[in-house]
């Protein structure tokens, strides 16, 4: 673990901590890359269109995994298709709760993959408002 620096003294990557060396912007892509494609998470933005309707904006390949699903047979609004009907309502009812409010989703429901098996996921986000008028969520789903 890297050891902070004297007061108000930066590192070369500006964060106060000893020991690491700056490294070029292309290192840092990679290294995200590489974080992101084996944690067994799936991160996503998630939109509330101002016509009502979901959209999921940006998911990494996890989220692929969590769900069941095939990356290259998946557009990403077909994640939301697979929350079983039952659970798809009141996650529908909850994000309008968390839009409304603008509070944090925390919920768990049952995906259906495409082999059919019935898998638990539990999403956390956290919405916010853009100037458009859309709600956006920034999220992890896992199971």
């Amino acid at each position: 673990m890297a050891k902070p620096t004297r007061p108000g003294k930066k590192n070369a990557a500006g964060n106060g901590l000893a020991g690491g060396r700056q490294r070029p912007r292309r290192a840092d892509e990679a290294l995200r890359a590489d974080i992101t494609a084996n944690v067994p998470v799936a991160i996503f933005r998630r939109a509330l269109e101002r016509d009502g309707t979901y959209a999921v904006r940006f998911a990494i390949a996890g989220t692929y995994e969590i769900f069941g699903r095939d990356p290259a047979k998946t557009e990403p609004d077909d994640l939301i298709d697979a929350i079983q009907p039952d659970d798809r309502e009141r996650w529908s009812e909850l994000s309008r709760e968390s839009a409304a409010n603008l509070t944090p989703l925390d919920f768990e429901m049952r995906v259906l993959t495409e082999s059919g098996e019935t898998r638990w996921v539990r999403t956390v986000a956290r919405p916010h408002a853009t100037a458009d008028g859309e709600i956006v969520w920034d999220g992890v789903d896992f199971h």
